[in-house]
């Protein structure tokens, strides 16, 4: 039977098409069902699916002459990734859950890859008999075992992510984290959606306090609480447009501060660590100034993190301690557990997880107990296992609008 090639171009334009949409950054406030793929688990799916979609179409001949309709099936379901969240559209991801997900994932994927391999007709490589019992079972396991693992990976990350954006109080890399965690996997229980909610509140807040315009003769100080917030919402041009137009002496720790900040939302982890250095050496030679101390301690955590962030673990660990020296409360105790869980150092992170618990259980009582059954995970192997419902449940806001580190 000849190759459709109608058939084969509509499957490949479709597959392009949903990769583009991934591929193109969304914006917080436009997001659509796509961006809750990911690009790369959006590819993993695509690849998982091609052994036992290409064995079905070898078996199952009749596909061959439907492949049009496979086609248009394919288009369908590239209009349900690409078009824009809807009340509706919204509605109904609240109603999934960890495996439904996987499910429209996994179904959309294959989808695409059994009609681009019944299309191509007789011309498929014939790369194993279709009655080959271990090449059936390689290719169940890799379209169901391998991408899940992965999304309970990514999902994981999210959460983490969103966990230290809200620690150094970046609520809208909080928020969009958080909420790319839910859709992802499908938590949809109530102490996530309150996470989400109080995550979306603060960007709320901080928005309201921004609608004001800054007049023309603002003070200096007025002028840095405005740059502090606009990095708040990742404005981070705006935020680096009014530092630039800053030259007071007396405040370079907290403009540098804020300079390593932005540089650490863009990922430029070069620049974060000079300008997080060059706070610290102002609070450490002007110790007689009133924001000395927090300027130290938010120079420490902020260069720590970059340190961290850019492989450098040798030096993000002597930076920590060093931050530990200056400031052992229960905030210090968990970025070092989070630091330590990263560095693979499992006794030492759920040591100051402990401690970061014990110190301030209403905080960090849910997110010590989440990342000691992280460690216990690793410790016994990769586990395929749903993500605890709520993810890693973040250290509650009191509602200030000020950047900590």
């Amino acid at each position: 039977m000849p190759i459709h090639s109608q058939a084969v171009l509509v499957n490949i334009l479709a597959m392009l098409a949903v990769t583009g949409v991934l591929i193109v950054p969304v914006t917080e406030t436009d997001r659509g069902i796509a961006p809750y793929f990911h690009l790369e688990i959006w590819l993993v799916y695509l690849v998982a699916m091609l052994p036992i979609s290409s064995l079905l179409a070898l078996v199952l001949p009749f596909l061959r002459r439907i492949t049009y309709g496979i086609a248009v099936l394919s288009i369908l379901l590239t209009g349900l990734v690409v078009i824009p969240e809807t009340a509706e559209i919204i509605a109904m991801f609240e109603r999934t859950n960890f495996v439904i997900g996987c499910l429209i994932r996994g179904g959309i994927a294959f989808v695409f890859m059994l009609g681009l391999m019944s299309a191509l007709g007789d011309s498929l490589p014939r790369w194993t008999s279709p009655r080959n019992v271990v090449a059936w079972v390689m290719g169940l396991l890799m379209a169901t075992a391998l991408p899940t693992l992965l999304v309970i990976q990514r999902s994981e990350e999210l959460v983490r992510e969103s966990v230290e954006a809200s620690l150094q109080s970046r609520w809208a890399t909080a928020y969009r984290s958080f909420a790319e965690y839910r859709r992802l996997a499908g938590d949809n229980s109530e102490a996530a959606q309150r996470q989400e909610i109080n995550y979306s509140s603060q960007v709320k807040i901080v928005k309201q306090m921004l609608e004001q315009p800054l007049p023309p003769q603002a003070p200096e100080w007025i002028r840095i609480v405005n740059a502090r917030m606009l990095a708040q919402l990742n404005r981070t041009d705006e935020a680096l447009a009014i530092l630039q137009k800053n030259e007071n002496p007396q405040q370079v720790g907290e403009i540098e501060q804020l300079r390593g900040t932005i540089a650490e939302q863009t990922g430029d982890w070069a620049t974060a660590k000079v300008a997080f250095a060059k706070a610290i050496e102002w609070a450490e030679t002007n110790p007689e100034a009133a924001t000395s101390k927090m300027g130290l301690q938010q120079g420490l955590t902020g260069l720590a993190y970059a340190q961290r962030k850019s492989g450098d673990y040798v030096a993000a660990e002597q930076t920590y301690r060093r931050l530990l020296e200056a400031s052992p409360t229960p905030e210090t105790y968990f970025l070092l557990a989070l630091f330590y869980e990263d560095s693979q150092q499992a006794e030492l992170a759920a040591e100051f997880a402990q401690k970061a618990s014990d110190a301030k259980p209403d905080r960090f009582r849910d997110a010590a107990r989440k990342l000691q059954a992280r460690l216990r995970t690793q410790q016994v192997g990769c586990l395929l296992v749903e993500p605890t419902p709520g993810g890693e449940s973040a250290p509650s806001s009191d509602g200030s609008a000020t950047l900590k580190r």
